[in-house]
């Protein structure tokens, strides 16, 4: 099961900048790409906040290498959880709402 969240998706936006680069920008959520099947996005939860230069370089970057490329995405990532710890999210973030609204939903991962 892939958790989805439009609510934590749009927090990560909320940041304002990129946790790569630090440019002001409304910030892409940036997958995870490791550990999934080709056009299957990891878990909302596993996004890091990233200008699109730097979402790019990412995704589509070949002047990195693979241990480059996950080296961005997990400093990125830690970052982006620091960001929103230090901003009181998770104080606000209520989980037990997910199951009586339709704020996220669970969706059945495709069969590989």
């Amino acid at each position: 099961m892939i958790f989805r969240s439009e609510i934590w998706l749009a927090a990560v936006r909320l940041i304002g900048r990129c946790m790569n680069c630090d440019t002001i920008c409304q910030p892409d959520p940036a997958h995870r790409n490791e550990g999934k099947g080709m056009g299957i996005k990891q878990h909302d939860s596993l996004v890091a906040a990233l200008c699109r230069k730097c979402h790019q370089l990412l995704d589509q970057g070949s002047s990195l290498t693979r241990d480059q490329r996950r080296a961005l995405w997990n400093r990125a990532y830690a970052r982006t959880m620091e960001w929103l710890t230090e901003h009181g999210f998770f104080e606000h973030f209520e989980v037990h709402q997910l199951a009586y609204k339709p704020l996220a939903k669970i969706v059945p991962r495709p069969e590989a």
